[in-house]
């Protein structure tokens, strides 16, 4: 029970010494063994997609497509007390289902990236519209004395920003087309 509480006490500092939410869950999964040892679930849905959960498989994921894996209490994140003291810590990442989770996480975060970007490519297609089009019934509206050097203002300012809404617009399709590769990588397995 000691050696419980010198741990408790051990994650707690840290937990508290952590910025981010995110660094606190990591450092968490890393020290607990606690949080890796039980059950969990992994739901299948219709369309193929996983879903982890600790508690059965909720509506809308058929029962006969789940699956219940039973974590042995030895592999994940280990840490004794006299391995703290020692500075030793072993981290398994030979487990199927937390392999299986970590690609689905990323599948995920990249599926939510992709539609991000290409929002962002259809608003910026928006913008672009928004701002080019009065500059252009500006300059063609042009006439009278020296309306050939004062169009050709205009002009200039409308090729300078589209060339800065095609920077943007090159990026997010690099984005876009990096997020679909990678995506492509994990659905075949690589």
């Amino acid at each position: 029970m000691e050696a419980v509480m010198v741990l408790g006490k051990r994650v707690f500092c840290c937990l508290r010494a952590c910025a981010t939410g995110v660094a606190r869950v990591v450092i968490l999964l890393l020290l607990s063994q606690a949080l890796w040892a039980g059950e969990y679930y992994v739901c299948t849905d219709a369309n193929g997609k996983k879903l982890f959960s600790q508690t059965p498989c909720p509506a809308g994921y058929p029962s006969s497509q789940s699956q219940h894996y039973e974590v042995p209490a030895n592999t994940g994140a280990s840490l004794s007390p006299a391995a703290a003291d020692a500075g030793e810590r072993s981290i398994s990442v030979d487990n199927q289902g937390l392999q299986e989770m970590t690609t689905n996480n990323r599948r995920i975060e990249l599926q939510r990236k992709l539609a991000q970007a290409q929002q962002a490519l259809t608003q910026l297609s928006q913008r672009q519209a928004e701002v080019l089009t009065p500059l252009e019934q500006t300059r063609d509206g042009i006439a009278g004395n020296n309306a050939n050097n004062r169009r050709q203002q205009v002009n200039d300012q409308i090729i300078a920003k589209k060339a800065g809404f095609d920077d943007e617009r090159e990026v997010l399709n690099n984005s876009i087309a990096a997020y679909r590769t990678e995506l492509d990588q994990l659905s075949s397995g690589h």
